[in-house]
């Protein structure tokens, strides 16, 4: 998602992710919450959130997701681990605030 100069955008991520199929049981699942704002600063995006694990069953260790930034772009990043099927859905509410001044 392209961050516009001079804009902050608050983020909310619902992401879930469930096993199906390799190594560990098919149905094992884990679900996050990250919250947070990515600035665009003449050009320049920082990101500052916060992620919560909210709920889990079976054998997840190594799975992750996380917001980042890369260029002018905000990007939503997953890893699961090697010998694993897993999907991945996500589900990101952005609210976003363009401003006519330089931040």
């Amino acid at each position: 998602f392209v961050v516009p100069e001079n804009t902050a955008i608050m983020f909310e991520a619902d992401i879930l992710a469930v096993n199906v199929g390799g190594d560990g049981v098919a149905g094992d699942f884990k679900s996050w919450i990250e919250t947070g704002v990515v600035v665009n600063k003449s050009g320049e995006l920082t990101v500052d959130s916060s992620t919560i694990s909210h709920s889990s069953s079976g054998t997840t260790g190594g799975w992750d997701a996380e917001s980042s930034v890369s260029g002018t772009n905000y990007i939503m990043s997953v890893e699961g681990v090697d010998d694993t099927t897993i999907e991945w859905v996500s589900n990101i509410r952005f609210t976003q605030l363009k401003t006519g001044v330089t931040l």
